[in-house]
């Protein structure tokens, strides 16, 4: 863990590392084939997915 760093430099930090710099490398039909036992039945009214 680095002292004497602002959270904020952390966090920049994390988002760098965390994020996908290399675009070609990412294959959208393996990610949609990773997910595809996930189903939605009902259909979420703008209220519904608002709610906290």
């Amino acid at each position: 863990m680095s002292i004497n760093r602002s959270l904020n430099d952390l966090f920049v930090e994390w988002l760098k590392n965390s994020s996908n710099d290399n675009h070609d490398d990412f294959d959208y039909k393996k990610y949609l084939a990773k997910f595809k036992h996930i189903k939605i039945e009902k259909k979420f009214s703008r209220d519904e997915m608002n709610e906290r």
